[in-house]
Order: structure tokens, then C-alpha cells, then sequence
């Protein structure tokens, strides 16, 4: 049958009858009603069934946050860390309401690089929030995948504000992997029992750092006081879920710590009863930093002052650091330069409306340089670097700088400091050498948050984060218009047909 036939048998001008007519009619009709419901029949089928999950837009498992830990909880801050099986950009949301959680933080790596990397581990820290407040968040990884506790947000409630007037601590040191190298990501996570958890990302020099002074109990209602012979656990997260390092050492033992090396037998170090043989006392050096009524402290205009101890055991040059007593910078962001005893660590404290503490590397020649992980807002600030040596006897010097606004001066925005002469060292953290390195992974602990009772546990025992996503709303939606509108297509050419 020639085609022109064919199709004019079917679609062109008919003779009527009143039989043809009604069937003409009738059975069209039907056909688009049948494909419609057929349709949306197979639509719900498919979604139900695991075919779907081949080609329905869900977050990938792999970056799915694991082991979500609270730390570093004060008046004005928490930190937030997990891990993802591969590599993704990792984000936090929160806000004070758990129906508006719009306020975006990065990575604390982004921050300092000002890029967005890719990491599998996270470490992402909240800053300037107001104290005793209830906050929610979700977390993030890539560009649309974001995740809460089993449907509902994580929470958090901030420290009530508290008055330190103890002396500045930090712990800190070195985390190798099993070639020697920096353990690059590695998290650092300290507990003290009857204190609130504390974390520390591992820098790429191998280096970390956590603040002592403002650690809190455990319900963060007041300063943990310690002493030096408390028990620490000090567990190293690696970037894999299966690298892990526990090591058992007291709090005298933190400042500075022996290197901790994966794979390794990493032994506590043995320490002296600080209690029973007390160090020398330091010279006394009259305050240069006052505090205000919100707990900030700023950096008061004083003359260059050199805190030290005299002991038989150093042998090396005293702490400098190459900036002018009130000197002005003008850049928010500057490198500051200077020297201590070879193959140790400073610890750096700069004073302004949100403090920074930190530690920077001395290499082999006695240099160190270090950078803010922050731009400085335009004013005051007093930074103070303290050396501590192994008998604990610490030197200490302090400056005061002006940080100038946009506009405010002809200097050219130096990477470091005006007066900084030094060229920036390299820092070469030590390997810890080990006859038969053994790796003994450890168990890791529940990714419920439990540093506090203020934050919020799991509605499950798995605690994995659970995605929530429209798409599958729309997928139903769209495919049961599609099929809707096939109908009324059959319908009508039908009905033109006839």
C-alpha cells in the first residue's frame, strides 16, 4: 500500500457514519486517558524501585560527611570537623533560627589561601558569634550537597562569656606520616576528662596548634582548671577514615609535644612532677595588655619589653622579632619576621576584638615567619611571642602595631612587616625514627557530638548525616506532565482526524 494511502487512510478526510463517529470519538479518548494513567503508574514504580537510583539526581556517598565532631566551644566560636571518603569543598550553613540557616563559613584552609579547595578532611571554625546562644547548622560538601542530622540541623549552644586573667598555654607540635613527611589535613583532637573536646588542623610544615587558656568543662558553665600532671589523650585523624594515632601523655608533656608518627609506636614521654620540682621562677615584666568588659583584649602603647629567664640550658640567641615597637602596616594581613633557638617553636598570641593564637616553626638557622590566618581589622593590636624551653623557663617579647585603614597612607602594602629583613625559612620538622614501624589503626570514635551537653546527639545510633532534596518531587512532577500532555496531544489529533 503506497504510503500517501496509508497515511490518508488514517489521517485524512473520512466518510461519517453514525456508528464510525461515536468510536472515532470514544476510543482516542481513551487512549489518551490510558497513557496518562499508565504514565503515572510506571512513574511511581520506577521511583520505588532501585532502577531509580541509577539516574535520579541524589548526593553521592562519597561525599556524604562522616564523623562529625563539635570542638573548640567558647563564648564567641565552635568548630566544626568530618571527613568525606574523597575529595569535595567542605562548608558549613548556620543561624540562630533553624528555619533561616542562610550565614555561610568555609574551610578553615580557604580562609587563609582566600580559595575554595577540595579536601577529605574539614576543619571549618565559626567566629564572632554571641555568647550563650543556641545555633543551628548544616553541612556542606561540593556545590549542592548539603546535609543535616537526620532531618533536622545540628545544634550548638555557645559558652556563657567568662574573665581569664590565667597565664597563656598552648599545646602544640609536630604530626609525621609513615615516610617522615608533614601529615598535611591531619586533625589533632585533645580530651581532658571533665573538659570540653579541643582540634587542631595539621598545617603543611606538619605543625598544630591548640589554645589552653579558655578551655572549658565539659558543660561549658566555667574555665577548666588543669594541672600539669592530668591525663591527656591526644588522638591524630588522618585524611583517610582508617588513620588513626592515640597517644596517652599528661598536660605537661603538651608544650611542646614529641612528634606523633603514623604507623610508629608512639610512646608518651616521661615527665617530671612539675608539682614537686618547680621551675625558676620568670623575671616579672609589667603587664602590656588590658582587658575590656567584653573579654577582648587589646594591646596597650608600651615600650619595647623583653620577658626572659636565666638558665644553663639555653645556649642559643634570646627571641626577636623584626617589627618597630608601634610601627604602622598597611596591609591586614601582614608576615611577621623574626628568630629563637633553633629547631623549636614560638608561641604567638596577637591581641585585638578577636584574639589569635597560633605557633610558627623555628628552622635549622634560628628563623621563623608567620602570618596571620585572618586579615586584622584597622587599628591596635599588641602581638607577643613566647619561646618556652624543656625545663619550661619561657621568653617572651611584645610589640605593639598599627594596622592602617585603605587610604590612610603612601607605605606600599608589604607582604611583611616594614622592619622585616629576613628571608622566609622553611620549616623542616624532625622524622621520628622507629625500628619496626607497626601500623596499629585504632578504633575511631562515634561521630556523635558529645563534647558538651549542650549539643545536640543523633536521633540515630549511626549518626550519618541524611541528605534532604526536592528532586524527586520534580522528577514526579515532570514526568506526569510530560505523559499529561502526550494525552491531549492523542486526544486532539484524533478528534482532527475525525
Amino acid at each position: 500500500m503506497p504510503a500517501s494511502s496509508f497515511l490518508s487512510r488514517w489521517f485524512g478526510p473520512k466518510q461519517r457514519s453514525p456508528r464510525g463517529s461515536l468510536l472515532q470519538q470514544r476510543i482516542p479518548t481513551l487512549l489518551g486517558l490510558g497513557i496518562l494513567v499508565v504514565g503515572v503508574v510506571a512513574g511511581l514504580s520506577l521511583v520505588q524501585s532501585d532502577t531509580a537510583s541509577n539516574f535520579l539526581p541524589r548526593a553521592s556517598e562519597d561525599a556524604v560527611p562522616r564523623q562529625v565532631r563539635i570542638t573548640n566551644i567558647t563564648d564567641t566560636s565552635f568548630t566544626v570537623s568530618f571527613l568525606t571518603d574523597l575529595s569535595a569543598p567542605g562548608y558549613l550553613k548556620y543561624g540562630t533560627d533553624q528555619n533561616r540557616i542562610n550565614v555561610q563559613v568555609r574551610d578553615d584552609r580557604d580562609k587563609l589561601a582566600n580559595a575554595v579547595g577540595s579536601y577529605q578532611s574539614h576543619h571549618v571554625t565559626v567566629q564572632g558569634l554571641d555568647p550563650s546562644t543556641q545555633y543551628y547548622f548544616v553541612l556542606g560538601t561540593g556545590e549542592r550537597s548539603e546535609f543535616d542530622n537526620n532531618g533536622a540541623p545540628f545544634a550548638v549552644r555557645t559558652a556563657r562569656a567568662i574573665s581569664s586573667d590565667s597565664e597563656t598555654r598552648t599545646a602544640y607540635g609536630n604530626v609525621l606520616n609513615e615516610v617522615g613527611n608533614p601529615a598535611e589535613g591531619s586533625i589533632v583532637y585533645l580530651s581532658i576528662e571533665g573538659a570540653s573536646p579541643l582540634s587542631a588542623l595539621v598545617k603543611a610544615n606538619g605543625s598544630w596548634a591548640v589554645q589552653l587558656t579558655d578551655l572549658r568543662t565539659a558543660d561549658l558553665s566555667a574555665l577548666y582548671t588543669y594541672e600539669p600532671t592530668d591525663p591527656v589523650t591526644v588522638q591524630v585523624q588522618g585524611t583517610q577514615r582508617n588513620e588513626t594515632v592515640n597517644v596517652d601523655t599528661t598536660v605537661s608533656a603538651l608544650s611542646p609535644m614529641t612528634d606523633i608518627t603514623f604507623g610508629a609506636e608512639n610512646e608518651a614521654p616521661i615527665v617530671v612532677d612539675e608539682a614537686e620540682t618547680p621551675p625558676p621562677s620568670p623575671t616579672a615584666v609589667p603587664d602590656t595588655t588590658s582587658t575590656d568588659d567584653s573579654g577582648g583584649a587589646f594591646g596597650s602603647m608600651v615600650d619595647e619589653q623583653t620577658e626572659t629567664t636565666t638558665t644553663t640550658t639555653v645556649t642559643t640567641g634570646p627571641v626577636e622579632i623584626e617589627l618597630e615597637n608601634n610601627e604602622q602596616i598597611s596591609t591586614q594581613r601582614p608576615e611577621f619576621l623574626g628568630t629563637a633557638p633553633a629547631n623549636g617553636f614560638v608561641q604567638i598570641e596577637v591581641h585585638s576584638n578577636q584574639p589569635i593564637f597560633d605557633v610558627a616553626t623555628v628552622d635549622s638557622t634560628g628563623n621563623w615567619a608567620w602570618t596571620p590566618p585572618e586579615d586584622l581589622e584597622p587599628g591596635e593590636h599588641t602581638i607577643t611571642v613566647t619561646y618556652t624551653d624543656d625545663q619550661g623557663n619561657q621568653q617572651k617579647i611584645n610589640r605593639t602595631f598599627l594596622v592602617l585603614a585603605n587610604g590612610e597612607s603612601n607605605l606600599p602594602a608589604f607582604t611583611s612587616s616594614p622592619s622585616g629583613t629576613l628571608a622566609t625559612p622553611t620549616p623542616t620538622p624532625t622524622p621520628v625514627a622507629t625500628s619496626t614501624p607497626t601500623p596499629t589503626p585504632t578504633p575511631v570514635a562515634s561521630a556523635t557530638p558529645t563534647a558538651s551537653p549542650r549539643v545536640s546527639t543523633p536521633a540515630t545510633h549511626s549518626a550519618q548525616p541524611v541528605s534532604g532534596s526536592s528532586d524527586m518531587t520534580v522528577f514526579l512532577v515532570g514526568v506526569g506532565l510530560i505523559f499529561f500532555a502526550g494525552g491531549i496531544f492523542v486526544t486532539r489529533q484524533s478528534m482532527r482526524s475525525a
